[in-house]
């Protein structure tokens, strides 16, 4: 084209986009965008699946360490020492001794052996150390079993496997088990 002086005009170029290419993004965008939504959709349903065998392990892993931190030996903890002879003027056994309980001030259990047996049945549930339900966990409950137990090595009798069993909702079970040494005392 020409102008009225008879110079040819540059051609303009169209700016913009043709409806084909904005239908084009507009589909393939919502493809993308609908693969995003359903891989959020399928993590979130696989994460709420295992949430009460989850909520067990961390009720197992904590009654195990309250167990652990207790010291291991072969005399009652609430007797003398051992005498140089190593006899000990009041042995330990398993099961808590008369008195003793995981919720007492007074006369709380003071030796893994003292758990031997030790339940927490639902309702109400998992309690705290002063024996208040812990607010949520109501629907499980656990078990605690202390045998001796021998090991690379060490016998039996200074040996002792820990098994903590939780049964949560929806038929959910888990147990986890701690091996203790004994050490002199």
């Amino acid at each position: 084209m020409r102008a009225a002086n008879g110079v040819p005009r540059p051609r303009l170029r169209q700016a913009g986009v043709t409806l084909v290419e904005a239908t084009l993004v507009i589909a393939i965008g919502g493809i993308v965008l609908a693969g995003i939504a359903g891989a959020i959709a399928w993590a979130a349903g696989r994460s709420g699946s295992n949430w009460p065998i989850r909520q067990s392990l961390s009720v197992a892993e904590s009654l195990l360490s309250e167990i652990g931190l207790k010291s291991h030996t072969r005399c009652d903890a609430d007797g003398p020492a051992a005498t140089r002879g190593g006899v000990c003027a009041v042995a330990n056994a398993i099961g808590p001794e008369a008195g003793e309980s995981r919720t007492s001030y007074a006369q709380p259990f003071d030796h893994p052996d003292d758990y031997h047996g030790f339940a927490m049945a639902s309702p109400p549930g998992i309690t705290k150390l002063d024996g208040a339900a812990v607010p949520g966990l109501q629907d499980y409950s656990a078990q605690v079993s202390v045998v001796p137990q021998a090991l690379d090595g060490v016998a039996a009798t200074d040996g002792t496997l820990v098994s903590v069993t939780i049964a949560g909702p929806a038929g959910t079970s888990l147990r986890l088990q701690l091996w203790r040494a004994r050490v002199d005392r």
